[in-house]
């Protein structure tokens, strides 16, 4: 109705605010951060930067090799109950994230989207980590997992304990404790060269796979353990 046209808006301001930045000083670092000087509280927060970015590429590091493993490994079928499960989870997931961006799931992959391959996916990688907990003794004991939950319920905004096991699932929450216990196991007994990080996704762009040292990579071997015993393991520990 008022394209094309000339409109005059008037606008009252009701108050105008300035914000005025403490000088950042000695002083300023001693009263809110506990340090005696800036050049005390720089090295500090320098340091627990590169630990947090030191922690994240050894993460990134261990989840590319076990990759390596679930794509170097064969596979000749799998428990139905881990397909369902599986299967479940995964869409679950899928809902999930779909709200947190507050569409429908179709509209974000489109309709070709198929997700029998996410599927599969997920459960080569529960197997192979199945096996390699089994092969390498990696176990998750009842204390690990309930401190696990003490330490995340109220973390993750859950009315109560109860409601957060309930809702992810006790057995869920063993394998993300086991999955990252793999993910240690890989990095202590791997090791994995530097790259520049524009190499890195680059190199990750061009064929999905980062290069470790082979030699050094006790999950490929264990990724060619028989596909039976694979079936074997991941039905006793799904």
């Amino acid at each position: 109705e008022l394209d094309g046209k000339t409109a005059v808006f008037s606008v009252t301001v009701n108050s105008i605010t300035e914000v005025t930045l403490p000088e950042y000083n000695d002083s300023y670092v001693q009263d809110n951060y506990g340090f005696d000087t800036t050049a005390e509280f720089e090295a500090s927060l320098k340091s627990d930067l590169q630990e947090q970015y030191d922690e994240d590429a050894q993460y990134t590091a261990c989840a590319d090799a076990l990759t390596q493993a679930v794509d170097n490994a064969s596979f000749d079928g799998y428990p139905q109950e881990l397909y369902d499960t599986t299967k479940t989870q995964v869409e679950s997931d899928n809902q999930a994230f779909a709200e947190q961006l507050g569409i429908e799931w179709t509209d974000l992959v489109g309709e070709d989207y198929d997700i029998e391959d996410d599927v599969l996916s997920a459960i080569h990688e529960k197997m192979v980590v199945c096996v390699i907990a089994d092969k390498e003794k990696l176990t998750i004991t009842d204390d690990e997992l309930n401190s696990y939950i003490d330490d995340n319920w109220e973390l993750y905004e859950y009315d109560s304990r109860d409601a957060f096991v309930e809702d992810n699932g006790e057995d869920a929450l063993r394998y993300t404790l086991l999955y990252d216990k793999v993910l240690d196991f890989l990095g202590e007994n791997n090791t994995f060269n530097d790259i520049d990080a524009d190499d890195y996704y680059e190199t990750e762009e061009e064929d999905g796979n980062i290069d470790l040292n082979e030699e050094d990579t006790e999950a490929e071997e264990t990724s060619k353990t028989d596909t039976n015993r694979i079936e074997e393991e991941s039905d006793g520990n799904a």
